[in-house]
């Protein structure tokens, strides 16, 4: 489980992908809403980019 100072790093890491982010929140069962509240940025921004996220990691694990 990450902590809210984990989540934070790797948010704010340069590099990471939205894909990396998103497999950590599943990972760790951590929703959009608290990454919202967290980090203080509108839910649908972060919901979108996370429901994007799952599809890019759907459509990569149904490669290999």
């Amino acid at each position: 489980m990450l902590t809210d100072q984990q989540l934070i790093e790797l948010i704010s890491k340069p590099g990471v992908t939205d894909p990396e982010i998103a497999a950590a929140m599943e990972r760790s069962n951590i929703s959009p809403e608290y990454v919202s509240t967290l980090l203080g940025a509108p839910l649908e921004d972060v919901q979108s980019r996370y429901e994007a996220a799952q599809q890019a990691n759907r459509g990569y694990s149904d490669l290999v």
